[in-house]
């Protein structure tokens, strides 16, 4: 019986250290493979990791789940790039010749037109070269990081079946106080999900003020960028205010949660502004298909933004649950 039990814990050490491997697999697959704009992707990296590990250790499905959740999102940016999108006003002249090298002609014709309407055929006519190989090149991507998403769901149910991981951590509180600790419990997994969410919002606004608008959007995007940071540290002390019950941090917590909510959501709006009125200057006709949402860099903010949003919001309704039913007893259990 002894030898048997050994065996078994051998073989879920086993599992678990697969499990690992697996996380690691998928980011050099990530590094490795070559895209186009591989920073999209790299930004999610350091989160997917810290979660996926954090999901090994506490061995929790809420920690599975908040690793899934974020996991998700470099399968979404991928997703982004399958779908067509305006690759001339993304992309710069020699990426789209480098894509396509029928596109030399074209381009060189485009900077000598005059005519709005020519213009606006020779733009349509670069999209759908490209978008051949372009679309071609990233399909493999969400391929491959879809197979990797479902042997980790099939990882955390049968880590889960074999009584290795739990749904939540093992507690001796019994009665509502078992409860309040599945509302504890949950409130870590939240803030691990929406911090990964609001460290990943942060890197794609970097992204497009240093890579794509940083002439256009300078000292505004500074200042936005500073401020998106600053509002992230009372967010973070979330745990502090629960275990001290300091009215003050919860207060500062809420506050700056509404803040950076406001910030996500005037953002989009800003730049959704922006890029509408971008589309009527060039010419009349800068982007063939006339919708924002056709500009990849929108539509990648747009599905790591929204989401954020949610996640704040359920988060803080969580820890409204905390501030109410939380105690020091928990604490001391």
């Amino acid at each position: 019986m002894r030898i048997l039990n050994m065996l078994n814990i051998k073989k879920l050490r086993i599992l678990n250290f697969v499990f690992i491997l697996f996380i690691i697999f998928e980011i050099l697959f990530l590094v490795v493979y070559p895209t186009v704009w591989t920073n999209l992707l790299w930004f999610t990296l350091p989160f997917v990791l810290l979660t996926g590990l954090l999901a090994v250790f506490y061995k929790t499905i809420l920690h599975a789940i908040a690793f899934l959740i974020v996991n998700f999102v470099p399968i979404m940016v991928a997703l982004c790039n399958i779908f067509d999108f305006d690759y001339f006003n993304v992309f710069n002249f020699q990426t789209l010749i480098e894509l396509n090298e029928s596109n030399v002609e074209k381009i060189s014709e485009y900077t000598n037109a005059y005519d709005a309407k020519q213009a606006f055929k020779l733009k349509k006519e670069v999209n759908e070269s490209v978008s051949k190989r372009y679309i071609s090149q990233h399909i493999p991507v969400v391929i491959t990081l879809g197979i990797f998403q479902v042997i980790f769901i099939v990882f955390c149910l049968l880590l889960l079946k074999m009584r290795s991981w739990r749904c939540i951590n093992k507690s001796k509180l019994n009665g509502k106080k078992k409860n309040v600790n599945i509302i504890f419990q949950l409130e870590e997994s939240l803030f691990l999900t929406t911090f990964s969410y609001l460290g990943i919002w942060l890197s794609e606004i970097y992204f497009i003020y240093s890579g794509q608008l940083g002439g256009v959007f300078n000292e505004f995007g500074v200042t936005i960028e500073l401020l998106d940071v600053i509002a992230i540290i009372p967010i973070c002390t979330v745990f502090i205010a629960i275990q001290k019950r300091s009215k003050f941090l919860f207060c500062l917590f809420y506050f700056a949660s509404i803040l950076k909510a406001s910030f996500i959501i005037g953002w989009l709006y800003e730049y959704n502004r922006f890029l509408k009125t971008l589309i009527g200057d060039i010419k009349g006709l800068a982007i063939p298909s006339q919708k924002v949402m056709n500009i990849m860099f929108y539509r990648e903010l747009a599905i790591v933004g929204i989401p954020t949003v949610l996640l704040l919001l359920i988060l803080n309704i969580n820890t409204i649950l905390c501030q109410i039913y939380v105690d020091e007893k928990l604490f001391h259990k």
